[in-house]
């Protein structure tokens, strides 16, 4: 999917730049989230009513693609990635997803923005004819070709060109059935349409071997152009390659490639031996290829003689004022006295949206001497020094915020920010206030999974301040995050106490680091590596090390006296460790008796994830009366933890995803802190025990894919549960009354139950739940009193055996979704299903419906 859709996308982009192949990358335009770019989720028009999906059109806004879509084909992959993208890429776009709207007239801003826009597409899919709406815009689109010379490039998504010409397969019965309720003259002018639109040229998704390499400078420098030459292999032969030096890869790239027909997207080329590692020649690929470059160096792309050049363009003034206000004050114009002041700011910043966006998070609220005084620094700055811009905002931290911030941009991006946390929470960092204060200037973000998020324009700022600390000497830098420099100050014995965190990136499961290579560097508080080895003697050693990240390490230890006092976060996640692993020894001084506890004092985090080998952890565990998180998911021999774990005081998050363990032992009175527990996959856990009501602040529980037949009556004592999922338990019958006390339970999740038949009455007192999964259960009717849910937003019916709905469900006030996906029982709606305003989208594809009321 992903690959299609970046195919496309690609392809689309050298469109809208004048067919422009290359494209010279300097910052991008804002996100979907800015509101200057059509991203809204809903559109009012004046004859549709409200519906989700849509694009908002702003008065006077000219887009330069339309995008019109069957959404139950393509709405969650191919279209949302292209949509999401395509904005982000710096071209206009509106959507418009049919499926969501209700109402029978086509509206005139529809009409406008079909007429006004550069390019259309239409995205044909299966179900792509059984729309009208879909129909009647791309008769427009024709229309709009034949009279503007507005181009439409139709998008063949999984039916051949010649299905849409012809209307065979289900797009011919779709429009068929149609013809049987419309008018002749209408059905002949939407077959005419698509006997057109089948004949143009236009992009077929399943013809194209594609590769897409993103952010080539930051991988090459981590981990070397060959893990960029091995991804790129795979991409296109779907085979793995192990290459170990670039003239391999070459080789292996020219002589392979030469039969194939290519798409391959390299991002954030650096320099020309980027280039010529991984698509050197025109001759390395097939006639009708395409490479398409993002740089920041034009130069690359003049040597390159590259086809097309498109140079992304800064926003217009108008457009830079209202993202600039979006940020500053939080709506789309500035406070009047500040109307001025605003537009000279946004000015100043030279139309750059993620200056734009840094800026104003940075002034938003602060006093007008403040903004006076930044707009002085603005002045000062060249046009073209973005960094500088930017680092107005940095320069504003206090001295803690600044260490986050640097640690963020060095290593820790895409990292979840719980393990981060801790660290800096044990340096005194205060990381809740500094990951509030850096998010609220834009110079971070949270995504939905608890992620950390930095810009790559942030992530180099970052970087650059750490190479000033001493440009021509790496081992004077704080941060070490290139292995090569890494390996240069390692190799040569440069180490200095300057030196904080370090990171050996690059796998080299044959290396080993010596005790004498660590000996000058006191202040490391930070190791991120993949394989190799310690060796020597570490007594007395890294005494101030808080993190250590070893992945992939090695079944026999050399080291002694390997225990480091101060150590928070341990990973050792896929590796060949087990219960007689050599390193064990030293990490409990080796030769004493002390117990894991009597060395890791301070330790918070514990992650083992996927080590294979692992059948039992020593006892002393339960013993760690400060680790907060263990993870020991997917190490698929463990079968059973020692019973001191369900004793910790401690404990707030256990995954234990994949494992063997037949049983949680949970002491009464025990794991009272417990917040997330997660046992996905344990196909031996049959069982869940009364004392799980004993985890009185659990928020988050996963039992999904379990063999369990019922869950215990105890958990309705979970009171601050707030996500509970139990999907794909295949012998689960019963879900037990007292599920009824979950006051705070959001989230229900019972898809793919298929012996559950029943819903408990007490369900109905769920007042927190907002998202209710029943789809692929044996459900076959839903209780009148699940109108008593008045939270409700998503209800998902799905493939159940539900004859009719309940006839009040027009009373869920708040009801945004319901889907109703192949419930071939299901014959009618209630006369008010159209009475909640928030519903939004309405799936009945494949159910019995015949009609709506």
């Amino acid at each position: 999917m992903v690959g299609v859709f970046l195919n496309f996308f690609y392809w689309l982009c050298s469109i809208c730049s004048t067919n422009s192949l290359e494209m010279e990358r300097e910052e991008p335009t804002p996100s979907a989230e800015d509101p200057t770019y059509g991203a809204s989720s809903s559109s009012t028009s004046p004859s549709a009513g409200d519906y989700g999906g849509g694009t908002k059109k702003t008065k006077g806004d000219n887009y330069e693609v339309f995008l019109s879509f069957r959404g139950k084909d393509t709405r969650q992959g191919f279209t949302d990635h292209l949509y999401t993208s395509l904005v982000n890429a710096g071209i206009r776009v509106f959507r418009d997803d049919n499926d969501l709207r209700v109402g029978e007239g086509i509206a005139e801003e529809l009409l406008c923005s079909i007429t006004q826009s550069k390019i259309s597409i239409p995205v044909f899919s299966e179900n792509y004819t059984s729309s009208k709406w879909c129909l009647r815009e791309l008769t427009h689109m024709l229309k709009c070709k034949e009279t503007n010379g507005q181009l439409v490039w139709p998008v063949f998504y999984k039916v051949a060109p010649s299905q849409v010409r012809h209307l065979t397969g289900r797009l011919g019965k779709s429009i068929n059935a149609r013809g049987e309720k419309l008018d002749e003259m209408v059905v002949k002018e939407w077959e005419k349409a698509l006997e057109e639109v089948g004949s143009l040229k236009g992009w077929e998704s399943e013809k194209i071997h594609n590769g897409f390499l993103t952010d080539i400078r930051e991988t090459c420098a981590r981990k070397g152009i060959e893990c960029l030459q091995n991804q790129l292999i795979y991409d296109i032969l779907r085979s793995t390659y192990d290459v170990s030096n670039a003239e391999e890869g070459i080789a292996v790239i020219r002589s392979r490639f030469t039969s194939k027909k290519v798409l391959i997207v390299l991002d954030d080329v650096a320099d020309n031996t980027h280039l010529n590692c991984l698509a050197g020649d025109r001759s390395w690929f097939e006639a009708g290829s395409m490479v398409i470059i993002t740089t920041r160096n034009k130069g690359i792309l003049e040597e390159a003689t590259a086809s097309h050049i498109y140079q992304l363009k800064e926003l217009p003034s108008d457009q830079s004022l209202i993202l600039f206000s979006r940020y500053a004050f939080r709506k789309d114009s500035p406070q009047s006295n500040y109307d001025i002041i605003s537009a000279d700011v946004a000015s100043t910043t030279g139309g750059l949206p993620l200056a734009l966006k840094v800026i104003g998070s940075f002034l938003c609220g602060k006093r007008k001497e403040v903004w006076k005084d930044t707009l002085k620094k603005l002045k000062k700055v060249p046009h073209i020094e973005v960094q500088e811009k930017l680092k107005i905002s940095y320069d504003a931290l206090d001295s803690e915020d600044k260490q986050i911030f640097l640690d963020i941009a060095c290593f820790l991006i895409g990292w979840r920010k719980q393990s981060p946390t801790y660290m800096w929470d044990a340096c005194e960092f205060f990381p809740a206030k500094g990951i509030e204060v850096l998010s609220l200037l834009s110079l971070i973000e949270i995504d939905e999974g608890g992620k950390l998020v930095m810009h790559d324009q942030l992530r180099d700022l970052g970087r650059e301040i750490v190479r000033q600390e001493n440009p021509m000497e790496p081992r004077e830098h704080s941060r070490l995050w290139n292995y090569k420099d890494a390996e240069d100050v390692f190799d040569n014995s440069k180490g200095t106490r300057k030196i904080e965190a370090l990171c050996f990136d690059k796998s080299d499961r044959g290396r080993s680091y010596t005790a004498e290579q660590f000996k000058e560097l006191a202040n490391l508080r930070f190791i991120q590596m993949k394989g190799g080895n310690f060796t020597g003697d570490f007594h007395n050693l890294l005494p101030q090390l808080i993190w250590l990240q070893w992945q992939f390490c090695p079944s026999d230890f050399a080291a002694a006296n390997f225990h480091p006092k101060k150590l928070v976060v341990l990973d050792l996640s896929h590796s060949d460790i087990s219960e007689n692993w050599g390193g064990w020894g030293p990490l409990k001084f080796q030769g004493e008796t002390e117990t894991l506890s009597q060395w890791l004092v301070f330790l918070e985090i514990l992650i083992l994830k996927e080590c294979m080998r692992l059948e039992e952890i020593h006892s002393s565990i339960g013993d760690l009366k400060t680790l907060v998180s263990l993870n020991v998911g997917g190490c698929r021999k463990l079968k059973e933890l020692p019973v001191g774990v369900g004793k910790m005081e401690n404990l707030r998050e256990l995954i234990l995803d994949g494992t063997a363990i037949r049983e949680i032992s949970i002491s009464r009175g025990c794991l009272t802190k417990l917040e997330n527990l997660s046992v996905w996959h344990c196909e031996k856990l049959a069982q869940l025990r009364e004392s799980m009501g004993s985890l009185v602040s659990l928020t988050r529980l996963n039992l999904s894919q379990l063999w369990i037949e019922g869950l215990p009556e105890s958990i309705g004592s979970l009171k601050e549960l707030e996500t509970l999922n139990v999907s794909g338990c295949k012998s689960l019958a019963r879900i037990p009354g007292s599920i009824g006390h979950l006051a705070s339970l959001s989230v229900l999740d019972l898809r793919d139950c298929g012996k559950l038949a029943q819903l408990p009455v007490s369900l109905c007192s769920l007042t927190s739940l907002i998202e209710l999964n029943l789809a692929w259960a044996a459900i076959a009717e839903l209780p009148e009193s699940i109108v008593n849910l008045q939270n409700l937003r998503i209800l998902d019916i799905s493939g159940t055996h539900i004859t009719e709905l309940p006839r009040d469900i027009g009373m869920l006030a708040k009801l945004q979704v319901l889907r109703a996906w192949g419930c071939k029982n299901l014959e009618g709606l209630p006369d008010n299903i159209a009475q909640p305003t928030s519903l939004k989208y309405l799936d009945l594809d494949k159910s019995g419906i015949s009609g709506l009321p």
